[in-house]
């Protein structure tokens, strides 16, 4: 079953929707159970100017990190801070604090719904719109009848 497309300003998701599609429930018991791998999950789908944003064990360990000094809302904070700017979903950094202090699981959960319902690719690439990035040139066939080029 398709999701409906999400309001351009509105969450897709309630803060208690915890078992909702995407994820489901597993993404319940990550956040609740080992955050910092549920923080990497959804960290690499924020954009390189996102804290560790693009890069799952990067962002793994940052919450880790964080968590150790007592702060890993710092970087829920800073990812919840650029849905809201990017789908100009109403809200605070303040609320923000207070939403990712007291309620990390829940927060954790629905950014990563977000992330997944409006189409987030690694590092923040929506998908579908991101043109392809360059790669190495094609091989190149060696033409035996071409004279060779000496100096």
């Amino acid at each position: 079953m398709a999701m409906p497309p999400p309001a351009q300003n509105s969450w897709s998701t309630g803060m208690c929707d915890w078992c909702a599609p995407p994820g489901g429930c597993g993404i319940c018991l990550l956040a609740c159970l080992c955050p910092c791998c549920m923080y990497g999950k959804y960290g690499e789908l924020m954009p390189p100017t996102v804290c560790c944003g693009g890069s799952c064990g990067g962002s793994c360990c940052a919450m880790y990190g964080l968590s150790i000094l007592g702060v890993p809302c710092v970087l829920q904070m800073q990812a919840r801070g650029h849905l809201r700017m990017k789908y100009n979903i109403p809200g605070s950094a303040c609320n923000d604090c207070c939403l990712t202090c007291w309620c990390s699981p829940c927060t954790m959960c629905q950014e990563y719904r977000e992330c997944h319902i409006r189409g987030l690719g690694p590092g923040g690439v929506e998908k579908g719109s991101a043109v392809a990035m360059g790669g190495p040139p094609p091989p190149q066939a060696m033409d035996p009848a071409a004279p060779a080029n000496k100096q």
